[in-house]
């Protein structure tokens, strides 16, 4: 897949949990910022491209294009199933 030329390029948010104080401020998606509604299905429309599914394919991703608010309801969901699981196994994090 051809890369834009750098000056087209533009970060729009981080993958980390907390802002770097080193990315002047870039917002991060952990932090509940959501892309807009252009950016997420601009996004979805990339993930279900045969190259690009491809490519995530072959990093163990199993990428099926769902909306942000589609994880979200998902990872409610799960979350207190696997909390039993880990209550029950008596998980603790270090």
């Amino acid at each position: 897949m051809p890369r834009p030329p750098e000056a087209t390029r533009r970060v729009v948010a981080g993958p980390a949990a907390e802002a770097s104080p080193i990315a002047g401020g870039l917002p991060v998606l952990l932090q509940g910022n959501p892309p807009s509604p252009g950016l997420e299905r601009e996004l979805m429309e990339m993930v279900r491209l045969p190259e690009v599914h491809e490519r995530l394919q072959a990093m163990a991703v199993e990428p099926d294009g769902e909306s942000g608010r589609d994880l979200a309801q998902c990872v409610a969901a799960e979350v207190p199933c696997w909390t039993a699981v880990a209550r029950s196994a008596n998980v603790k994090l270090d």
